[in-house]
């Protein structure tokens, strides 16, 4: 069976946005003269936790890495919930890869419930067979294992699934398992790809049949 493997933060949903945003609040409050953009290259191939765990263990704060974390889920939630936008194109692409019998699932560096919150806010939930969150498994996209263990769990092989990402490191290990992948293309990784041949797309209107 033809599977897809959608990533969720800039891929099906726009939402770099609000990490910048909820990060340097949280640097803010804790009087850490810093920024997401000064950290951005290593904060967008970590999980929220990890993230966490760096800024603990990197300034002199009080909070744990736990208490971090919770402090900036409950801020990133509301704004999945209010503010986060859908991609264009996702909801006619996904009818169209439900008409052709395609199997779907999402597999994101983000916190489940997180992810579940913006999901089921746009009605996606229905499409997709699966739902792997990185952060809530304790585990990374930069572990090729992860890869194949997404695979395994879909009884899929790489020669039948594609990966639509936005992050250079997930599709090179999504590429060395054998699997094809859709760059979504943006300012950050536009130069990435171009060096590296990624066939990429802006959004899903791109690859709509009618």
């Amino acid at each position: 069976m033809k599977t897809y493997i959608f990533d969720l933060d800039d891929t099906l949903v726009q939402s770099m946005f609000v990490w910048e945003t909820v990060i340097d609040e949280i640097f803010d409050r804790l009087g850490i003269e810093t920024s997401f953009q000064a950290h951005k290259e290593h904060f967008i191939k970590m999980t929220a936790s990890e993230v966490c765990v760096y800024i603990a263990e990197t300034y002199p704060i009080e909070q744990t890495p736990d208490q971090l974390y919770l402090d900036l889920m409950q801020r990133v939630n509301v704004h999945y919930a209010q503010d986060v936008k859908l991609t264009e194109g996702v909801i006619p692409f996904f009818e169209q890869c439900k008409k052709e019998g395609i199997q779907m699932a999402v597999m994101t560096s983000n916190n489940e419930k997180t992810a579940q919150i913006v999901l089921n806010k746009y009605h996606l939930v229905p499409y997709l067979s699966a739902l792997f969150s990185m952060d809530s498994m304790k585990t990374s996209k930069r572990d090729p294992d992860m890869f194949k263990y997404v695979l395994d769990t879909l009884h899929a092989t790489p020669q039948e699934t594609t990966v639509f990402e936005d992050s250079m490191y997930a599709i090179e290990n999504a590429t060395s398992m054998g699997m094809h992948c859709i760059g979504m293309v943006n300012d950050f990784n536009r130069k990435d790809f171009k060096e590296h041949h990624i066939p990429s797309i802006k959004d899903f209107r791109e690859l709509l049949k009618e």
